[in-house]
């Protein structure tokens, strides 16, 4: 048994240090992504973006003001009282009408568009890749 221990050690240790390094991983879904999902997926991601963003202005954890403003607009806007089904809806209806911005970042893009749906305005008043945090 000791030996079969030291042979899986080995092995073990072998793998690990063969193994290639590991490329940068984009952490962010894609427009793609994200209009390839179901509607049970988009909505849970959805929330969870609504929710993140959310807590992160209330913990001061965003720097970008620009972002920072937008999530509070929406937080205020009375539309923003929606269920999540109307908010994947209203993301969802302004990607389709803007794949010009499918190269941003979803997060952002989906803050950008309830700010806009909050607003009564369909298009976005900043310029695509303007907001970083």
């Amino acid at each position: 048994m000791c030996k079969l221990r030291k042979l899986l050690k080995s092995i073990a240790i072998f793998v690990l240090i063969s193994a290639p390094p590991a490329e940068a991983v984009e952490v962010y879904m894609t427009p793609d992504d994200y209009m390839m999902e179901s509607e049970r997926e988009r909505l849970g991601f959805v929330q969870g973006v609504f929710d993140t963003f959310s807590a992160m202005t209330l913990a001061e954890l965003i720097s970008d003001e620009t972002v920072v403003l937008r999530i509070n607009r929406i937080q205020d806007c009375p539309r923003s009282k929606m269920t999540i089904t109307e908010l994947e809806r209203a993301f969802t209806g302004w990607l389709e009408a803007h794949p010009q911005r499918w190269d941003d970042t979803v997060p952002l893009l989906f803050i950008e568009a309830i700010d806009g749906y909050c607003a009564g305005s369909i298009d976005s008043t900043m310029p695509s890749g303007q907001a970083r945090f």
